[in-house]
């Protein structure tokens, strides 16, 4: 029901390295693509997330590519100084 809002934790999680599945929440699109950094399931609709996990449970090479492609975009694109500077940026802040 929040649209453009997730938690830090996205972020965390693929920065470390792990492989994440996550609701699809409306703009998360723009910072991480399904499929190539992280694996979205329509929240609520467990049947599809159970899927998704035994998918991946049997597809070791898969998971790992997604997991490495997850973090290498992570710390390219979202690491805190990033994140901070988007901040700054849209408060039309000059850092100093």
């Amino acid at each position: 029901d929040y649209p453009y809002y997730w938690s830090d934790r996205i972020y965390e999680t693929t920065g470390r390295g792990g492989f994440l599945i996550h609701p699809k929440i409306v703009g998360l699109e723009t910072q991480f693509t399904d499929d190539d950094h992280l694996r979205f399931y329509t929240y609520g609709d467990f049947e599809q997330l159970f899927s998704i996990v035994d998918y991946y449970l049997e597809h070791d090479a898969e998971r790992e590519a997604i997991r490495a492609a997850g973090h290498a975009h992570t710390h390219a694109n979202h690491t805190y100084l990033q994140r901070w500077q988007t901040i700054l940026n849209t408060l039309e802040l000059e850092p100093r």
